[in-house]
């Protein structure tokens, strides 16, 4: 299959765990490459929104990140890189 056209109405840019336990200079689980990624990150979600593209963010969630929260359902706050 070839798509020639993406068409915004029927497209999403999902982004996954781009927090800041695994972006942040010295967190627990710093991963530098997903820190280098946050420029084109950043661009990319900059051009979906101009073209009308729903953003979808996901994150890892466990009560010990936050007890309030029921992490059984997924956790949809949103993540400091989709505001960035």
């Amino acid at each position: 299959m070839r798509i020639d056209v993406i068409d915004p109405k029927r497209t999403a840019m999902i982004v996954v765990d781009m927090q800041n336990d695994f972006v942040a200079a010295g967190a627990a689980m710093e991963t530098p490459a997903a820190r280098a990624v946050v420029p084109k990150l950043a661009e990319a979600l900059k051009l979906c929104r101009e073209a009308g593209i729903k953003l979808s963010t996901r994150r890892m969630c466990t009560a010990a990140m936050d007890p309030t929260w029921d992490c059984s359902m997924t956790c949809i706050r949103r993540s400091p890189i989709v505001t960035h």
